[in-house]
């Protein structure tokens, strides 16, 4: 026997060593992709909600004068608030994994 050989004292780790806590039947890939699919949809409800505040703001301006108009841009504001509602659910549902 070697005087350096300690393989007879080494054991090999097993997992029953260690409890599974938290997310160890879930990978992280799908959590990555779940959670950057989140992201892209807060992502297109900010682009909505900036396309919103422009249409606001025009029909506080010297477009809102105009009731043709102002009743296009208020039916815009109606379906960009949908889109949002849409999107929110889907960030929900996402979320939750449904």
């Amino acid at each position: 026997m070697n005087m350096y050989d300690l393989s007879n004292y080494v054991k090999p780790f097993k997992e029953c060593e260690v409890p599974n806590v938290g997310l160890a039947n879930v990978s992280s890939r799908s959590l990555i992709d779940k959670h950057q699919m989140c992201i892209e949809i807060l992502e297109g409800i900010m682009h909505f909600e900036q396309r919103k505040k422009h249409r606001i703001e025009s029909i506080e301006g010297f477009a809102g004068t105009f009731p043709e108009l102002r009743r296009k841009y208020v039916n815009d504001i109606d379906t960009i608030n949908r889109c949002i509602k849409r999107l929110e659910q889907r960030y929900n549902s996402v979320l939750n994994g449904c």
